[in-house]
């Protein structure tokens, strides 16, 4: 418990910072992020911790950043497009813009993309299915809306798309069936329409979870 101290930005060997699920709370040490031999930052589920993300330098060293479950709020800042080896990305927290940069969509190592709050409006980025490399995409409570795009089939070593409480309407797109990696599939809680035949679920071989619940779907064999 108590702040995360200032110190750990001087510890000039420190390459990985593992926080999560405390009880921490007060401003985050903006100089911790300057420290270029950190390759993990996980503050995460830390609720009443809270700040900003910087201006992120090029060649950082950063491979995990999770902020989810934080106060963190302000703008995602473009320079996040120089973290050019990160593969996992945690973004949920309620206190951020209503809007993703599309900078994020140049991120193309990331496996692992987790976005919620409520201030999110809009429809899905399109750019989020140049994210060929993602393994993970999470999106949840917030306000976006609209169709999926048919182009989520391009992301085809995905091993779990979770949509849930949000307000995605329409068909959900066949392309979803060429996401033959899949081991879940989480949709519920949204405003998806038309006839789902459970038929077609064959062609997911690895699927294991598979939750439309709360939807305005038509279920058929």
């Amino acid at each position: 418990s108590g702040v995360i101290p200032e110190f750990l930005a001087d510890l000039s060997s420190l390459s990985f910072l593992q926080l999560s699920r405390n009880k921490f709370e007060g401003l985050f040490p903006a100089r911790i992020f300057q420290n270029r031999k950190l390759t993990a930052i996980d503050i995460s589920y830390n609720y009443e911790v809270y700040g900003d993300l910087p201006n992120f330098p090029p060649n950082s060293s950063l491979i995990k950043l999770h902020v989810s479950g934080t106060k963190f709020s302000g703008y995602i800042p473009s320079s996040i497009s120089n973290l050019t080896g990160l593969k996992e990305l945690g973004l949920s927290a309620n206190d951020f813009p209503t809007e993703l940069p599309s900078s994020l969509g140049m991120l193309k190592s990331l496996n692992l993309f987790e976005v919620s709050g409520l201030g999110l409006v809009g429809s899905m980025p399109a750019w989020i299915t140049n994210l060929t490399s993602l393994t993970d995409l999470q999106i949840s409570h917030c306000s976006l809306s609209g169709s999926l795009p048919s182009s989520i089939g391009n992301l085809k070593n995905l091993k779990r798309l979770s949509l849930f409480k949000s307000n995605f309407t329409g068909n959900i797109p066949l392309q979803i069936f060429n996401l033959t990696q899949l081991h879940s599939l989480h949709l519920p809680l949204n405003n998806f329409v038309g006839t789902v035949e459970l038929t077609s679920f064959w062609r997911l071989p690895y699927l294991s979870h598979l939750d439309l619940s709360n939807n305005k779907l038509s279920v058929v064999d």
